[in-house]
């Protein structure tokens, strides 16, 4: 196969044997998904708010039940059980597409737990409740664009140092008590 000509102009033919097979195309590239994992505990409803850089179909909730839903970016994705779950709920996204708010707030049924080191890298916006919510890490954890971090959960634990928090971050709300930031004010 010449390939010089074939990355030019994305097609190639194969010779087998003295035969000659149809035109092939050249793949160039391949559709990369990343994700994020949590995991729900006895959840009757799940409801997100999530907002992204990228096309229409480019994010997808898998639900942990055989649901696969693409949400609509900037609305609310609701998916109710027809009995409580346990079990992984999964966020997939393409490599293209970035990540920039989850909002997963005003549901007690979230009950997800989730390593802050897991965030994707372009989150600006990362807000979470849930009495039985687990968001564990930290501040080295958490992306370095975040500009709004609020941890309603009770049960959540960022550790760390002011002076290791994003250097963007305006908006700071730790509602346990299991959360603990450390050092001068000087370095907020």
């Amino acid at each position: 196969i010449d390939f010089a000509a074939a990355v030019a102009t994305g097609e190639f033919r194969v010779r087998i044997s003295g035969m000659q097979t149809a035109p092939c195309k050249l793949v160039t590239s391949v559709d990369v998904w990343e994700s994020l994992s949590f995991t729900a505990t006895a959840a009757t409803q799940l409801r997100a708010v999530l907002f992204w850089n990228g096309g229409a179909n480019d994010v997808q909730w898998v639900w942990g039940d055989g649901t696969v839903e693409t949400p609509i970016n900037s609305g609310q994705s609701t998916h109710n059980y027809g009995s409580a779950y346990t079990g992984p709920v999964l966020l997939r996204w393409r490599r293209n597409a970035e990540i920039t708010r989850i909002d997963m707030r005003g549901i007690a049924q979230w009950g997800l737990s989730l390593a802050a080191q897991s965030l994707p890298s372009s989150l600006t916006r990362f807000l979470a409740g849930g009495t039985t919510s687990s968001i564990i890490g930290t501040a080295t954890d958490l992306p370095a664009g975040l500009t709004q971090l609020n941890l309603e959960a009770t049960t959540s634990a960022i550790r760390g140092t002011a002076a290791q928090l994003p250097d963007g971050l305006t908006v700071l709300h730790l509602g346990s008590t299991q959360s603990e930031i450390n050092g001068p004010t000087s370095d907020l």
